[in-house]
């Protein structure tokens, strides 16, 4: 009997062992982040920062607002940003061109002049631009183009696992 006792308490510790691994994320830790993006000493407002970590993984994004601050969120759940390294892109555009994603381009940008929808919001319908089409509309970069691409942008920062609230990013022209 003693025997049997022994394997069934072994049994029940071994299920609960592995019952408290389940269950577990396998999402990496978070920590917050945020601060303020500053384009030749001015704050960019509308700009969209994202957080590319050096070790891999789901990058975190966040909007600048009026003041130029964002907060990382790099789950929907979850706010904050992947402890470590990242590379950071900021990307804002502008112009009719902006708001075109295929084919022939409308002359301005898609909009409605009493701010209602029309109904037609499916982007199946938005056409695409043709880099070889000619008079195709302005898209003007308001950051410049090298802080758009992870393989070219300079920006840099370190989230530490207490987070921070100034990793700020200076850019220029």
């Amino acid at each position: 009997m003693t025997c049997k006792r022994i394997v069934l308490n072994a049994l029940f510790s071994l299920s609960l062992f592995m019952l408290a691994g389940c269950g577990g994320s396998d999402r990496p830790a978070l920590a917050p982040a945020s601060g303020i993006v500053k384009l030749d000493g001015e704050p960019v407002e509308g700009a969209s920062v994202t957080y590319h970590p050096v070790e891999g993984g789901r990058p975190g994004s966040g909007t600048t607002d009026a003041q130029g601050r964002y907060t990382i969120k790099t789950f929907q759940d979850a706010p904050g940003a992947a402890v470590g390294d990242h590379i950071v892109t900021v990307m804002k555009i502008s112009g009719p061109g902006a708001f075109v994603i295929q084919g022939d381009a409308p002359a301005t940008a898609p909009s409605s002049s009493t701010g209602e929808s029309d109904g037609s919001d499916s982007l199946s319908e938005i056409p695409l631009i043709d880099p070889s089409e000619p008079n195709q509309p302005e898209i003007i970069y308001d950051v410049p183009q090298r802080y758009m691409s992870p393989k070219e942008s300079d920006l840099k920062v370190t989230v530490p696992e207490t987070g921070s609230d100034s990793l700020h990013l200076d850019l220029a022209r």
